[in-house]
């Protein structure tokens, strides 16, 4: 099974089921990083949920949402080295992004939030996020196609369900 997904497949996803694969995928790099980084500084941890959780309330409710935290800048302040960091900030940060550019119909950074999840879980050497964003893909692209969703068309907050155990991934 492949667990690549090209820009293409996600630009043909309806806005808002963009945006919300860019968070999905957004969020389960931060919790891979969280995992493994028991100590987190807070304020660091509170800056790229807040991206996250930007991503996702704009998904839900099909507009912009204006109060969030750019994690990439903050994180890259505190002088972050650990690669696995860096690239769970990258993915907050598009995640971010997604919401800004849902409006002109771009798919670049719904993409780039994606590829810095995988780049993440490579860089932990971690197989279970790729496994959980593709099968979250692969779901949303079916409903979307099947119940003929539109660019007009929110997404639930709870619609990828529950996250994979990674507690015990590697």
């Amino acid at each position: 099974m492949s667990f690549d997904i090209t820009e293409s497949q996600i630009r043909r996803l309806p806005r808002w089921a963009r945006v919300a694969f860019a968070a999905y995928c957004a969020e389960l790099a931060l919790r891979l990083v969280q995992n493994r980084w028991k100590e987190m500084p807070p304020q660091f941890r509170s800056d790229c949920q807040g991206a996250v959780n930007a991503a996702k309330q704009a998904a839900f409710t099909g507009r912009e949402v204006l109060s969030f935290s750019n994690a990439h800048d903050r994180a890259m302040q505190a002088g972050v080295s650990c690669p696995g960091i860096i690239y769970a900030t990258f993915a907050a940060n598009s995640a971010r992004c997604a919401v800004e550019s849902a409006f002109e119909s771009e798919s670049s950074l719904a993409y780039q939030a994606w590829n810095n999840a995988k780049n993440t879980a490579a860089s932990l050497s971690d197989t279970v996020i790729n496994r959980a964003m593709k099968h979250g893909f692969d779901s949303i692209s079916s409903d979307a196609t099947k119940d003929r969703w539109t660019d007009e068309t929110t997404v639930l907050l709870t619609y990828f369900g529950s996250f994979p155990d990674l507690a015990s991934a590697t």
